[in-house]
């Protein structure tokens, strides 16, 4: 019977708070068609996490997309609703979580957005990455979207009406009557277990919002029928495939690189034209890849443009297309990559780096479910789907997610056993 609904904004989020759950031994299903009828469930289920596709859609798009899914959940009993939220409150928070409020018929969602394992926390109603201003910070900068507040409250108030009330320490959290959305302030994981603590009641409903920070404290609340059992990682090479252009992955590539990464650089063409790989000369391209992926055990197929932007902005401007064009085209268009490699017999983990890149993807291989696995470093979820009669590992990053060494420390944790079987032959 399902414990729990996770609604996410994206596939990554998705991904990232579902794994908290499987990592404690959940039976845990992640669906990514949002329209999927939860009647389908499977009564061996006791986490199931929906991609609603939502952080590109309008308030009102969004809105209704929630709404539909709580409707559903409330129609079969599932006793506790979990609104995933982007951990720098990006996305249509305010719209989503109030379709929560009104879906469900309830009076309260608790929303704590800190992530205090990856320094994001909320003081006073603020929210806070390294210790910055939300709005001030590198997400403040995003070129498709940045956050223009950090008062948590405000940014809610950008797409809803209802009542909000902070809540700075745990005492404060009176009852209320009317619909709201109650906001907590934490700065440490403590904090988040503490107030989880009064918040969950077994057998009763509970409406929650957050990012994978409070997941991982909410699935250590919950009992699940095989906790404790985990199988060992066995990774023999990694391919990171990028898709993001937020600053913080630049770094990691860059480190990467230095540090024994084998980076291949995609042209503008390769990554932006619709039709890319039915071109002549896209075999030897192909191939070419393919022998540096054969040869080097770790690395990294870059979508970022190696002339610093000249060559894109030429080819936007020949074809006339807008930043919103370009970060749909690489989407997609990694996504085939991303397929044919595999189709050509490419054995390596994937790590995909960009919700967007990500779900790219999946919508090109028509997968609908995938089975976490575990967070193999804090915000980097291992998952595996089953492609042309293989199963394939796969690793799903937010883009802002990590410090300057997440790859190389990544790759030691996916290599780790293959050193151990080694040895022992």
């Amino acid at each position: 019977m399902v414990k729990l609904i996770i609604i996410a904004d994206d596939f990554t989020g998705a991904l990232d708070t579902a794994v908290q759950f499987a990592s404690e031994g959940a039976n845990t299903k992640v669906v990514v068609d949002s329209k999927y009828q939860l009647s389908q469930i499977n009564e061996d289920v006791e986490v199931l996490v929906i991609n609603a596709e939502s952080r590109h859609l309008s308030a009102d798009e969004a809105y209704k997309a929630v709404h539909r899914i709580v409707e559903q959940a409330v129609s079969l009993g599932i006793p506790n609703i979990f609104k995933k939220t982007d951990s720098a409150l990006r996305g249509n928070i305010g719209s989503e979580m109030t379709a929560v409020v009104d879906a469900s018929k309830k009076s309260v969602l608790h929303f704590i957005p800190a992530f205090p394992q990856m320094k994001r926390t909320t003081k006073n109603g603020v929210h806070f990455i390294d210790g910055v201003p939300v709005h001030e910070s590198v997400f403040g900068k995003d070129p498709f979207e940045p956050v223009k507040n950090s008062m948590v409250a405000d940014i809610i108030r950008e797409q809803s009406d209802i009542k909000l009330i902070n809540v700075s320490e745990s005492s404060d959290a009176f009852e209320v009557k009317d619909p709201a959305i109650l906001i907590y302030d934490a700065g440490t994981e403590s904090k988040l277990s503490e107030i989880v603590d009064g918040l969950y009641v077994e057998n009763q409903t509970l409406l929650i919002a957050g990012c994978a920070g409070l997941a991982s404290v909410l699935s250590k609340k919950l009992s699940f029928r095989n906790a404790g059992e985990k199988n060992p990682i066995i990774c023999n090479s990694l391919l990171v495939v990028c898709g993001s252009l937020n600053p913080i992955t630049v770094a990691q590539l860059d480190y990467a690189e230095k540090n024994g990464f084998n980076r291949v650089h995609l042209t503008t063409k390769q990554r932006m034209m619709d039709n890319y790989l039915e071109t002549a000369d896209s075999g030897l391209a192909v191939m070419t890849w393919m022998d540096a992926f054969r040869n080097n055990d770790k690395c990294i197929l870059d979508s970022q443009d190696p002339t610093g932007g000249l060559a894109d902005q030429a080819y936007l401007k020949e074809n006339n297309l807008s930043i919103n064009d370009v970060r749909m085209k690489i989407s997609t268009n990694m996504g085939k990559i991303i397929k044919r490699l595999l189709e050509e017999g490419l054995d390596s983990a994937i790590m995909i780096t960009g919700g967007d890149t990500l779900m790219g993807f999946i919508n090109q291989t028509d997968i609908k479910e995938i089975t976490p696995i575990e967070d193999v470093v804090s915000g980097t979820v291992l998952f595996t789907i089953e492609f042309e009669g293989r199963t394939i590992q796969i690793l799903s990053k937010s883009g802002g997610f990590g410090d300057e060494k997440l790859l190389i420390t990544l790759a030691e944790r996916m290599f780790a056993n293959r050193k151990e079987i080694a040895h022992a032959r």
